[in-house]
């Protein structure tokens, strides 16, 4: 049975983290090619997985479904390629409201694939949900409609890949489903990186060590939340990286949020919060 407090703790915890790991690639300032960023974060990860690799060896990468841990892979590239290059071009509080429309789409999937039930009240908070997208990415409030299609494209497939991590946990333990995303990623983007490379100066190699470290926390506790917790329950708890983002936005890169970004996030943060508030009352009438 799905345990959604214990579940909802690990993506709270997780969200700090991820939270972190978007300042830090923001503090780059894009000076660092964003496949660079990518090959040294799964190497980064890599190297905390090491104990698991030396005590399961080769085993480790035993999986129930590699097709499926195959298409995580792809869902998982396209993700951080879209997360790391749209950070680096909004604000953080933007860029991370966002990132919330993955519940949206989580939902949606979660009922294609996983068939999880939504009804028509849980339809209109989506609606809901996306129009506060759309305040977020209306091009006359000055941030281009690139920058942030390019962050609801990662969006979209970050949910896909949540979905896929659902059904994968089911059999594969979460260091597993790390282990496979860091070194296969990792092979996808060792050429585009050496064709880009720079070699980074002492506050670039910290920043991109930490970028790993705090990465593979934030994974860490995603994945053990997706399997301990229902998808289109869990997700929003997500929400509290926006208060990081937020802090992090001010302090460091004097960025304070627009009155358009609050509205969105309000209109979807409140969506969401109604989806949990719905789910709690089909499980307790069940």
């Amino acid at each position: 049975m799905p345990n959604n407090v214990i579940a909802a703790g690990w993506i709270i915890f997780g969200s700090l983290f991820f939270s972190a790991t978007g300042a830090m690639i923001k503090a780059l300032e894009g000076n660092i090619s964003t496949w660079q960023i990518l090959l040294i974060r799964q190497l980064v990860m890599l190297a905390f997985l090491i104990p698991l690799f030396r005590t399961y060896g080769w085993a480790a990468y035993q999986s129930h479904s590699p097709k499926l841990q195959f298409v995580r892979i792809a869902l998982a590239t396209v993700t951080l390629l879209c997360m790391f290059w749209s950070v680096s071009k909004m604000p953080l509080a933007d860029n991370t409201v966002l990132a919330f429309s993955k519940v949206f789409f989580v939902t949606l999937l979660a009922a294609l694939v996983l068939k999880e039930k939504i009804g028509v009240r849980r339809i209109s908070a989506l609606a809901v949900g996306f129009i506060g997208v759309l305040l977020i990415m209306n091009p006359k409030g000055g941030i281009p409609l690139l920058y942030t299609s390019v962050a609801l494209l990662g969006a979209a497939t970050a949910a896909g890949a949540m979905i896929v991590i659902k059904q994968l946990s089911k059999h594969d333990e979460p260091k597993k489903l790390v282990l496979y995303q860091a070194t296969f990623v990792g092979l996808i983007a060792l050429i585009p990186a050496v064709m880009t490379w720079q070699t980074p100066t002492l506050k670039q190699a910290l920043l991109l060590v930490g970028i790993g470290a705090t990465s593979y926390v934030g994974q860490i506790a995603n994945v053990t939340g997706y399997k301990y917790g229902d998808a289109a329950v869990i997700a929003p708890m997500d929400y509290f990286r926006l208060l990081g983002a937020v802090a992090f936005g001010y302090w460091f890169f004097d960025e304070i949020p627009r009155g358009v970004t609050w509205a969105g996030a309000a209109l979807i943060i409140g969506a969401s919060l109604y989806t949990i508030y719905r789910e709690m009352r089909l499980k307790q009438s069940n």
